[in-house]
């Protein structure tokens, strides 16, 4: 197996730039929270959301930012790989950086183990974080995909309940069926200033009522039987409709709606957090580097020795936080 030198463990490190990752992570969140404002203004929300989407499928939206920002992630993760390989391969041995002092010789190896340590665990936490940063997004992508997918059905259901609603209150307007009111013969009446005639009721002597005379009881239980079949149809139109207009105000396209704004606006934060993490992460993996490389060709000296406690500082710092973290995440599983 060919050796590998501390250049292309500097070089490997070096080649890590998450700036682009981070530009389009900043992008993709910026077009999200963008869309969720603008769904949310005025009524008609869910409609206005599921436009915003398609309209952002067929140009370029969430995914060819999403493809980008995937490609970038994998590049990213392949040459942490591959410096975390040249970590693990390096043997490092006391040669030419030998002071002749033991205390000094034994700080280089002691300060040598714990800066690849400290390498070692950042290349695999920016890893984890960029790993999960693109699941988040990849997840949000897919609950978007479902409501575009189904959107039209959705919209379509919606009008149809709002027609269902509507014509549910008109019908619960409509006065109470009854008998048709009587009326006589017309006759034309002219006006003092209008030729026009204008058709008068003229009462009709009154005749005799046979119907409610000669009405025989199954006639009357009959009558009461259908004005009791049209109250209580009335009835049932009247509470369903109320109920179909309250289903109506919360349809489909507003639970989608909820429910897509709920998964975004929860992993914005989680996604700033993770993306914070990433940068500050490259950053002292550099510094970390360059230091590594000191110990490898100089050795120890007083020189950095401040470097080394800082670095080695922050790591500890994040180690005993993460490890905090992990507790309180078990404390919480434990008390459901």
């Amino acid at each position: 197996m060919k050796a590998v030198s501390i250049q292309e463990i500097s070089k490997s490190v070096r080649s890590i730039n998450v700036t682009k990752f981070i530009y389009q992570v900043d992008h993709y969140l910026k077009t999200s929270a963008q869309t969720i404002r603008q769904s949310r203004n005025g009524t008609g929300a869910g409609k206005r959301l599921f436009q915003k989407i398609w309209f952002l499928t067929k140009k370029r939206g969430h995914g060819d930012l999403y493809a980008e920002m995937d490609q970038e992630a994998s590049a990213i993760l392949s040459k942490s790989s591959l410096s975390l390989k040249q970590m693990s391969d390096f043997r490092f041995r006391m040669n030419g950086q030998s002071t002749g002092v033991p205390e000094t010789d034994e700080k280089t190896r002691v300060y040598f183990k714990k800066i690849r340590r400290q390498q070692v665990e950042l290349l695999l936490g920016i890893s984890d974080e960029i790993e999960i940063i693109r699941n988040i997004v990849n997840q949000s992508g897919q609950m978007r995909d479902i409501i575009r997918n189904h959107s039209e059905i959705m919209e379509k259901t919606t009008y149809l309940i709002d027609i269902m609603s509507q014509r549910f209150s008109q019908q619960s307007a409509l006065p109470a069926p009854g008998p048709e009111p009587e009326h006589g013969n017309t006759s034309p009446l002219k006006t003092e200033d209008d030729d026009s005639a204008l058709p008068v009721s003229v009462p009709e002597p009154e005749k005799e009522r046979v119907f409610s005379l000669n009405t025989t009881e199954d006639e009357l239980r009959q009558a009461r039987h259908l004005s009791d079949t049209f109250r209580n149809m009335r009835e049932y139109e009247d509470s369903f409709g109320a109920k179909l207009n309250g289903n109506s105000k919360k349809g489909s396209l507003e639970k989608a709606s909820a429910a897509y704004h709920y998964l975004v606006q929860n992993s914005y934060e989680e996604i700033e957090q993770r993306k914070q993490r990433v940068i500050t992460g490259v950053r002292e993996l550099r510094q970390g580097c360059d230091i590594l490389k000191k110990l490898v060709i100089k050795g120890y000296s007083d020189r950095i020795q401040g470097e080394l406690d800082v670095l080695i500082w922050k790591h500890d710092n994040r180690a005993d936080e993460f490890q905090r973290h992990i507790l309180e995440s078990r404390e919480m599983g434990n008390e459901k």
